[in-house]
């Protein structure tokens, strides 16, 4: 894959496309907050506390939110994200 793209792995198929989704808007923000100054990221215990959080959310929360909402965009919505974004990932599905 190098060169065309990212992989990306997750528990469900759900964690693995948020991952894919927020993977490239994750790049960007460092990038973007540079130009506004100091920037402080987050620790790796806050990483884990939200992961912990997406993990165990009830129905309606965390992966599930997200894939609803991707599941119910207008096609022309998610053939513009695909597209116009230039997204290149693959997805592999863990099921263990």
């Amino acid at each position: 894959m190098r060169g065309h793209g990212c992989t990306v792995a997750g528990k469900s198929i759900r964690e693995a496309v948020y991952t894919a989704v927020y993977l490239e808007v994750n790049a960007e923000l460092p990038m973007e907050s540079r130009r506004l100054g100091n920037t402080a990221f987050l620790t790796a215990g806050e990483i884990e506390k939200i992961n912990a959080r997406l993990s165990r959310a009830k129905p309606g929360e965390g992966y599930d939110r997200a894939w609803e909402y991707w599941c119910g965009a207008p096609m022309s919505h998610r053939a513009a994200m695909r597209r116009g974004r230039g997204w290149a990932f693959s997805i592999r599905y863990t099921d263990n």
